[in-house]
């Protein structure tokens, strides 16, 4: 129960986690968190790897 709120604040989908989580208890099942978590956790983005020179010093 303390994960699905965790989930729900962290990840501010409080009105679709509880529109999920109806449909789940219809239908007589259990939320499994993982599975939960799988579905409204935000997708990790991969880093992008920025170079920025130094500026040339004969400029200043």
């Amino acid at each position: 129960m303390v994960g699905l709120l965790d989930l729900a604040a962290r990840h501010a989908c409080e009105s679709a986690l509880a529109d999920r989580l109806a449909v789940i208890l219809g239908a007589r099942e259990l939320p499994g968190l993982a599975a939960l978590k799988a579905e409204f956790a935000p997708k990790a983005s991969p880093v992008t790897d920025v170079s920025i020179p130094p500026p040339e010093t004969g400029i200043f």
